[in-house]
């Protein structure tokens, strides 16, 4: 074998070493976030922007770890357009308290970007939420935390409101949502303080 073929083996060799060594751009280093799902649709704790109309409607319930649903609004008392930024998580990220009992499984956060405090009429809408991990062998209760006042308590007192709370039953066999009434009927939200709604599963 002449020189100039000795070199060409060798080069060759050498090219597929490297090219097995050499990471592709599909490889996913262990702890490591994985670009293409991290800003995918289904990221908890991620704001996503509402427009609220002056004459109701109703946003999606951002979608995490499989949580979905619509929520309702009745009319504003106000004419105004309020600009939300609604959160959702699993885990208790927007630091309200432990349920009294039975373990919660689901937060939402509304944050109210605007200039204008949001008051609703009681409309008598209704919300629902859905998950796989719903179940008709549990109950499941909500309650809200942080409105200024709400159709469960008109005059706040001094210390303010407490939670608004509702049993918001359970699903029917062989279903995965749960329709109720909102709390958003009648609610004012508090200035400086964000609504935070937390799921309970008993």
């Amino acid at each position: 074998m002449n020189r100039y073929a000795i070199l060409a083996v060798v080069v060759a060799l050498a090219g597929c070493a490297g090219s097995a060594a050499a990471p592709t751009m599909t490889t996913t280093v262990p702890g490591t976030i994985d670009l293409s799902r991290a800003f995918g649709p289904n990221v908890c704790d991620t704001p996503m922007h509402v427009d609220i109309a002056p004459i109701g409607g109703s946003f999606k319930v951002p979608t995490c770890e499989g949580w979905n649903g619509t929520i309702h609004y009745p009319r504003p008392s106000s004419p105004f357009h309020y600009d939300w930024g609604v959160r959702s998580s699993v885990t208790n990220n927007f630091g309200v308290p432990a349920p009294p009992s039975g373990s919660a499984i689901f937060y939402m956060l509304i944050i109210n970007k605007g200039m204008h405090t949001p008051a609703f009429t009681n409309g008598g809408v209704m919300d629902t939420i859905s998950n796989p991990k719903l179940s008709s062998s549990h109950f499941y209760s909500l309650m809200v935390y942080n409105f200024e006042s709400d159709n469960q308590c008109r005059r706040p007192p001094p210390s303010g409101c407490p939670p608004w709370f509702a049993n918001i039953g359970r699903p029917a066999p062989g279903k995965q949502s749960i329709t109720f009434q909102s709390p958003l009927n009648g609610a004012v939200f508090n200035f400086s303080k964000a609504p935070v709604w937390q799921v309970i599963e008993n």
